[in-house]
């Protein structure tokens, strides 16, 4: 039963990774969508370079906030969560930033933006990003917690569970023995009463010679 279970529940955990990996390349995908869209009209080289660069610093960003969000955790329990807050997290502050500086950027190559309101607003989104990361570096925290809370108390069940099933083996040791104790005894008391049985009978026989001798 607890095999048929640890199946179940690995199956469950299987089928939940590649949810999160289909959601991780669709948010990708529609991220790239987007900033394609604001820099389809860029030459090919700018496109590559725009889009190259965008991935690549809020790559660094989203891991940075990840790594200080889960400080002082041990890595083996939230490592997965990082690379899943990682690739998820990227493509949502891309969604958020990048299309609009993409199309400041293109206004200003066509002339109908002034270089200063192009820094303004490049300024804004900085700004912007600074408080949604540090927004998600909170998040990203009470992520964590929750896993290492999940995780010791599995360990903690797992020791429980372990503790239980050697208390239920020496239970069902000391009862074997206790059965064994018992039908030995058993077995004395039947040979000794059949011993006995065996001697009356000889007596009986040995005694009748003597009564028929008397007669």
């Amino acid at each position: 039963m607890s095999l048929v279970k640890y199946r179940w529940k690995e199956g469950k955990e299987e089928k939940m990774d590649i949810w999160m990996m289909l959601a991780m390349v669709v948010v990708n995908a529609v991220a790239l969508f987007i900033i394609y869209q604001f820099v389809k009209k860029m030459s090919k080289m700018n496109k590559i370079i725009f889009i190259a660069i965008s991935f690549a610093v809020h790559y660094i960003l989203v891991s940075l906030v990840c790594l200080l969000s889960g400080w002082g955790m041990e890595e083996t329990v939230i490592e997965q969560s990082k690379t899943y807050l990682t690739y998820v997290f990227v493509p949502v502050n891309i969604i958020l930033s990048v299309p609009f500086l993409a199309a400041s950027y293109q206004k200003y190559q066509d002339k109908r933006l002034k270089p200063e309101k192009l820094v303004k607003r490049a300024i804004a989104v900085i700004v912007f990003m600074i408080i949604v990361l540090i927004a998600e570096y909170f998040y990203f925290q009470s992520v964590f917690e929750n896993i290492k809370d999940i995780a010791a108390n599995m360990q903690e069940q797992t020791q429980t569970n372990a503790i239980m099933t050697n208390e239920t083996e020496e239970g069902q040791t000391n009862t074997i023995t206790n059965e064994e104790q018992v039908n030995e005894i058993t077995n004395t008391i039947a040979n000794e009463e059949e011993t006995n049985t065996v001697r009356n009978e000889l007596a009986n026989e040995t005694a009748v010679p003597y009564v028929n001798r008397e007669e």
